[in-house]
C-alpha cells in the first residue's frame, strides 16, 4: 500500500541521514532536520514511482498519462513533517508537547503537499475540497507515526540530536535496551 511505503521509506531514510549526522557529531538544527527530511522525501517519491505510475493510469481510464507521475509533494511534505518535528523539539519534552509539535510538523506538512498532490486531485475528481478533507482525514494518523517513529526508531534521542555529547556504542546499546 503507498501510504505505508511512503511513510516507511522517509522514516527509514531520515533515521539514516540522523544516524550519519549523529556519528559526524553534526547537531540536528532546524536546518538540518528540514534538509533531511527533504532528501527522505525525495527518497519516498523515488520509491514509490512505480506505484505512482500504475495509480496515473487507472485515474485516466487506462490511458497512459500525459503528466508525469512522480509523487513530488512527498518532498514537501517530509520536510516539514520530519524536519519541524526533530528540528523544533525541544530536549526532555513532555508527552503533550510532542503531540503537540508533532500534530504542528503533520499540518505544515499536509499543508504544503496539498497542492501538488495532482493524483489524489486525480482520484477525487479533481475537487480541491475533497483533497483537503482527506488530507485533513490523515493527520492523526500521520501525527501517531511521527510519535510511534520519534518513540521508537530515532537515532540517539536526546543526545546528539539535541547537541549533547555523544556517548560510546555500548552506552547507547544498552540504552536502547531498556
Amino acid at each position: 500500500m503507498p501510504f505505508c511505503l511512503d511513510y516507511a521509506v522517509s522514516f527509514w531514510t531520515f533515521d539514516a541521514l540522523s544516524r550519519a549526522a549523529a556519528e559526524r557529531e553534526v547537531r540536528m538544527s532546524p536546518a538540518v532536520a528540514v534538509g533531511a527530511g527533504l532528501v527522505s522525501g525525495l527518497a519516498a517519491a523515488v520509491a514509490l514511482w512505480p506505484v505512482d505510475v500504475v495509480r496515473s493510469i487507472a485515474t485516466t481510464g487506462g490511458q497512459v498519462p500525459t503528466r508525469r507521475s512522480f509523487a513530488v509533494s512527498l518532498v514537501p511534505f517530509s520536510g516539514a513533517y520530519l524536519g519541524i518535528f526533530f528540528g523544533f523539539r525541544p530536549p526532555n519534552a513532555s508527552v503533550p508537547e510532542k503531540v503537540g509539535l508533532a500534530a504542528l510538523a503533520t499540518a505544515a506538512g499536509l499543508l504544503l503537499e496539498l497542492p501538488l498532490d495532482h493524483a489524489k486531485h486525480a482520484l477525487l475528481g479533481g475537487g480541491r475540497f475533497e483533497a483537503a478533507v482527506l488530507s485533513g482525514i490523515r493527520l492523526p494518523l500521520a501525527t501517531m507515526l511521527l510519535l510511534v517513529f520519534e518513540k521508537i526508531a530515532a537515532p540517539l534521542e536526546g543526545e546528539l540530536l539535541q547537541g549533547q555529547q555523544p556517548r560510546s556504542e555500548e552506552a547507547l546499546a544498552a540504552k536502547r535496551r531498556t
